[in-house]
């Protein structure tokens, strides 16, 4: 019957679409977002922020131009998710070392250093003003993050050591590691600073 095939056509037509809260959506390919952003990683750290365009990555991945527009709504979004990404990682591992330190001034080391290798991996990026420029309302966002994350590393030694602790000293200390890994000072430098924070 009529009704018959119209079943069986809407069950084909479901096979090769998702449907979501009454809406037909296109059928999101597995590990797609993965794939774009190992591509993007790619092309950013060899090309650089100017070469890059979805379309480009879109191409390099066998897919629609288009379809990149479902899983980010721009390149800067794009970038920003791969960024983040690598983030998360070297966050885990500095709290890994963190870890091990004997005493906090080992502790803001082992987040000067990983920040530093950060900005390493990343160093196409943070030296390209046309990304500086595209991602200037993102930074305070993102620095604040920064901020809180490695703070909350240090917080549980700096209780115990500081001599007059407050939760700004964890901000304080945070903010200029961070400033000294991106800058380009050495630890030492800030190391003969902050000592007089903390009980001998």
């Amino acid at each position: 019957s009529i009704i018959y095939k119209v079943n069986v056509f809407t069950k084909e037509i479901r096979h090769h679409l998702h449907v979501h809260e009454g809406v037909v959506m296109p059928k999101v390919l597995n590990n797609m977002r993965e794939i774009l952003l190992e591509k993007t990683k790619q092309v950013v750290n060899e090309e650089g922020y100017t070469a890059f365009s979805m379309r480009n990555i879109a191409t390099q991945c066998g897919i629609a131009p288009g379809t990149s527009y479902n899983y980010f709504h721009s390149k800067d979004d794009m970038i920003a998710a791969f960024v983040m990404d690598d983030w998360k990682l070297a966050l885990n591992e500095i709290r890994l070392q963190a870890k091990k330190q004997p005493d906090i001034i080992s502790e803001l080391e082992c987040l000067y250093n990983g920040v530093v290798a950060f900005c390493e991996n990343h160093a196409s990026l943070m030296r390209d003003s046309n990304a500086i420029n595209s991602f200037y309302k993102r930074s305070f966002e993102y620095h604040t993050q920064l901020t809180e994350e490695l703070g909350s590393i240090i917080n549980p030694t700096l209780e115990k050591c500081a001599v007059n602790y407050t939760p700004y000293l964890t901000h304080f200390l945070s903010e200029n590691t961070i400033y000294c890994a991106v800058r380009g000072y050495s630890f030492e430098s800030l190391r003969e600073v902050i000592m007089p924070l903390f009980k001998a």
